[in-house]
């Protein structure tokens, strides 16, 4: 019997279980992931560049979120193919830059003499159940100025309510919270039929989307259609939110979005911050149980969820960069830089693929679910190659 090592055993069985594409062997992926959670909460980039296409569910429908960046009164775009109803195309910021980690996707842009760094952090660390189960993703910029000259920079990120639903055809209803620390936009389907689907190409159709800004981000948000467009032509966001609700979830339908006026940016970096979270009460159903998320079993609110994650950001984002380079000097020192690329990979999309969630007694159970092959929950096929990623970590 041939024995390795258990560390080597575990990523030569994982990383077999991925097909090298032809774009990992040219050094990008085939898809990035932005805020990879679980099969319904997994929002993914499917090009090279970030403006380049509409970021979508990991099954592959559309649910767009834009940024634009105005610089010195000029808008460009960072993310996302939008903003609509313009007869021209609002320009994209030079990507200088972009890297994945186990925990963080960064991206690095350049225009008008200001560079802007753009990070997706997902707290995935699997030494701690609570954790990992919380539907939380951060959203960080950092703008600084790089010609020695300071510069107007404002930034808007616009979320599409396609998020929330299954199918545009679908209702939706969107409104506005505030909790001890965060002002929160909200939307989610007026049906909230709980569960209530089952089979292939999916997306969640109950819970709720939430966009949570820090209070202390000196931020403006709206629920209105078309924000990005409104930004790119007057540089602000619309007044008023819209009211008539419920709407189907067209392009027409109110987005969400939020604006921050970094003021003048010059040689040292000005930060922003949000988080990106999804919330649904009940996550699967197991022998005609509905149990909750794991993050949910004590009955925890939503509103102290979004609170607990704000106030331990800067503590969690340090624990992720640790541990990022912990994992990543692990698999180049197992089998070199290629190699720990495609096992990050793994790593993303193995957790991306599974669900937390709490049994009748409170213990935790991880259910893995197909993306397009049925559709099914808890299969051999899902929980083999993904099994040594759990099992060491």
């Amino acid at each position: 019997m041939i024995r390795l090592p258990f560390r080597r055993l575990y990523f030569a069985f994982l990383s077999s279980s991925m097909a090298i594409s032809p774009a990992v062997a040219q050094g990008r992926p085939p898809a990035v992931p932005l805020v990879a959670h679980d099969p319904y909460f997994s929002i993914w980039s499917t090009s090279t560049n970030l403006t380049d296409s509409e970021t979508t569910h990991w099954t592959g429908s559309p649910q767009p979120i834009n940024g634009v960046a105005r610089i010195d009164g000029k808008p460009f775009r960072f993310m996302g193919k939008g903003p609509g109803r313009r007869p021209d195309p609002v320009p994209a910021m030079e990507q200088t830059a972009s890297s994945i980690t186990p925990t963080h996707t960064r991206y690095e842009f350049s225009q008008g003499g200001v560079s802007l760094e753009l990070t997706f952090f997902t707290p995935a660390i699997m030494n701690d159940i609570d954790l990992l189960s919380r539907p939380v993703t951060y959203l960080t910029w950092s703008a600084k100025a790089t010609d020695g000259a300071p510069h107007k920079v404002s930034l808007m990120l616009d979320v599409d309510p396609a998020i929330s639903v299954n199918e545009r055809s679908q209702q939706v209803v969107t409104f506005r919270n505030r909790t001890s620390r965060l002002n929160v936009l909200s939307v989610g389907s007026r049906e909230q039929n709980v569960l209530n689907r089952s089979g292939d190409n999916l997306r969640i159709d109950w819970g709720y989307f939430h966009l949570a800004i820090p209070k202390d981000e000196d931020a403006t948000t709206v629920l209105a259609p078309h924000p990005a467009a409104d930004f790119v032509a007057t540089g602000r966001l619309a007044e008023s939110d819209s009211i008539g609700m419920p709407q189907s979830a067209s392009r027409d339908c109110p987005h969400l979005a939020v604006m921050f006026d970094l003021g003048s940016v010059g040689a040292e970096s000005v930060k922003r911050h949000l988080l990106l979270a999804y919330t649904e009460g009940y996550a699967i159903q197991f022998l005609q149980r509905n149990l909750r998320p794991y993050w949910e079993r004590n009955d925890m609110p939503v509103e102290k969820l979004l609170d607990v994650s704000e106030e331990q950001y800067s503590v969690l984002d340090a624990q992720g960069t640790a541990f990022d380079k912990d994992l990543t000097a692990d698999l180049i020192k197992v089998g070199g830089e290629h190699y720990a690329a495609i096992a990050i990979l793994s790593y993303r999309q193995s957790l991306a693929a599974h669900k937390i969630v709490a049994d009748i007694n409170g213990d935790a159970l991880m259910f893995p679910k197909e993306n397009t092959s049925n559709g099914c929950i808890g299969t051999v096929d899902v929980i083999y190659p993904s099994a040594p990623l759990f099992l060491l970590l």
